[in-house]
């Protein structure tokens, strides 16, 4: 079945943002080129960086042949969970794991993108294989090369998998304190072989992270993880995980809740108090450990194959229906265009996008299918065409549909996708007053100078009809604007007489369009006062302001959020 779920329909998956990152550094002349200009500016380890190097040329850039390799690692990570488990002697509940790995999407997505994840994993899972053949089923010298082997390559391929075969290190040398000698001298080993990457790794240390996009994580990140790694099933991941740490910390085996959390604790304060690294993909290396259930006997033994199929059953229901995994979790924004226009058969269409231009230009020289595209930042009505397909990424500003619609264009097909959505517009002419998008928040209403600094315009406090709405916006109009240079528009967010946000939006001459997300600000009913800044000149503004509420995709950040 895990075979089944990674192979069906993967000729038909489209390359990630990321995969196309990695694959857009396999174009350099040499094997130096590419160390300077592709590994030591990324932050990732050498080793998939150069495989792609070879294999994606050779291969043509197939979508097929490129994610090949990590499905079969991802399998083979699987079989030596399955291994381990037998090793522990846990009889039928071996097979616990393997059932989650096989059905959880958080597993499925990273076992099937050409990026370190799958290697890392399976890399990790040979080496945590090794380490419980050696100390639960017979200390070999052939176990401690294979964890020696496994533990070089996992610390080529991802950081934090070289962090997670670390501190499987750690652990062996405390249960063989009395006798190091052997762990040592692996360790020792996995160095030196390490030795020629140490370079490298100083150089991407330096750089701190990935920072410049990613956020700090919230201090309930690992519930939210726990919940993705089972397909977002109601309360099921933190009890379940709960349960799981309680038998693992009484059984002779709790070694792998303590790199688990060993891991997650590092990750967490590093992404805290340096740069943050910490995101569910983080966390993949070690995660399968902490299913193993280490139980021999049970009185319920009979019922546990029941038990798998209902479980089976209770996990495969979001992934193929709730979540639609195997039609939005591979979707690129250049195909999904592509596509579309050959449905309305419509190739000449203009394509606009905001999403990368490199990546956008390359998929076009690597794949068929493929139309060429603009790149766009603002959004400039007198440049645009009378009919159109405009590419939303989640980082978008969220009036632009407003605005379309307000400037006489009628939306012919809105789809939201995870990570975009796609939109066709068609000049009609100009909407009124009724056709335009959004709920109306604010009606029109003329702005009044007034010889102060803040012009109070009104509150929104009453207004929390779509907070709860994920990517709900409030969008201001303000149109014919004239004031000072350094006027503001301002959402002054107030919980009672306490200032909880205050967000301040430039205001140009003319015609201004503004949006910012709801967020967590409409949850309690904050006070939502809507001001402008005047600056020190004052008593100058005029012209008309409105405001709606406008939902946006979503789903945008459906491929790592539950989906309502």
């Amino acid at each position: 079945m895990a075979a089944f779920l990674r192979f069906w329909h993967l000729g038909d998956f489209d390359f990630s943002h990321d995969e196309l990152s990695a694959l857009y550094r396999t174009q350099f002349d040499s094997f130096s080129e590419l160390i300077e200009k592709a590994v030591r500016i990324d932050g990732h380890p050498a080793l998939v960086q150069v495989f792609l190097y070879y294999w994606a040329p050779l291969v043509d850039y197939s979508e097929f042949w490129i994610k090949l390799p990590s499905v079969l690692l991802g399998l083979g990570t699987i079989t030596f969970i399955y291994l381990a488990g037998r090793r522990l002697q846990t009889g039928i509940w071996a097979a616990f794991p393997v059932l989650i790995l096989s059905f959880s999407e958080f597993f499925l997505y990273y076992q099937t993108v050409a990026r370190p994840y799958a290697w890392g994993g399976f890399f990790v899972a040979w080496a945590g294989y090794a380490y419980i053949s050696y100390f639960f089923y017979m200390p070999k010298a052939k176990y401690l090369i294979a964890f020696g082997l496994a533990a070089t390559l996992a610390a080529y391929s991802h950081y934090l998998a070289l962090l997670s075969v670390l501190l499987m290190g750690i652990t062996a040398l405390i249960r063989t304190r009395k006798k190091p000698w052997p762990w040592l001298l692996t360790g020792l080993g996995v160095l030196v072989l390490f030795a020629p990457h140490l370079g490298i790794f100083q150089d991407q240390l330096a750089m701190g992270g990935v920072g410049q996009w990613l956020g700090k994580p919230d201090y309930d990140w690992l519930l939210n993880f726990f919940s993705y790694q089972l397909n977002y099933l109601p309360l099921w991941g933190p009890f379940l995980m709960l349960a799981l740490a309680w038998l693992a910390f009484k059984s002779p085996f709790p070694d792998a809740w303590i790199w688990f959390l060993a891991c997650f604790g590092i990750a967490f304060l590093y992404s805290h108090l340096r740069n943050p690294v910490l995101q569910f993909s983080s966390l993949i290396f070690l995660s399968p450990f902490i299913f193993f259930i280490p139980l021999k006997q049970t009185k319920l033994q009979k019922g546990i194959p029941l038990l798998y199929l209902v479980l089976a059953i209770l996990l495969s229901f979001p992934l193929f229906k709730t979540r639609r995994y195997y039609q939005e979790a591979h979707l690129s924004p250049p195909k999904e265009a592509g596509r579309y226009l050959a449905s309305i058969q419509r190739n000449d269409l203009p394509v606009f996008y905001h999403w990368s231009a490199e990546k956008w230009e390359f998929y076009r020289q690597i794949s068929k299918g493929i139309p060429k595209g603009t790149a766009i930042d603002q959004l400039n009505l007198e440049d645009l065409p009378n009919d159109f397909v405009l590419i939303m990424d989640h980082a978008s500003p969220g009036f632009w549909p407003l605005a379309l619609i307000d400037a006489g264009y009628e939306m012919k097909e809105r789809a939201n996708h995870f990570g975009f959505s796609l939109h066709h517009y068609q000049r009609t002419g100009n909407n009124t007053e009724s056709q335009k998008l959004g709920i109306s928040l604010l009606k029109k209403q003329a702005i009044k100078a007034q010889a102060k600094p803040y012009l109070f315009i009104d509150s929104l406090s009453s207004y929390t009809l779509l907070a709860d709405e994920a990517q709900s916006q409030v969008v201001a109009h303000i149109d014919n604007f004239q004031g000072p240079k350094n006027a503001h528009l301002v959402f002054h967010i107030m919980d009672g007489d306490q200032s909880i946000q205050w967000i301040a939006h430039p205001l140009k001459q003319g015609s201004n369009y503004i949006s910012s997300p709801i967020g967590e600000y409409g949850v309690n009913n904050f006070n939502w006062k809507v001001l402008i800044d005047q600056g020190s000149d004052t008593a100058t503004c005029s012209g008309s302001i409105d405001v709606r509420l406008w939902t946006g995709n979503p789903i945008v950040y459906g491929l790592v959020q539950d989906i309502k």
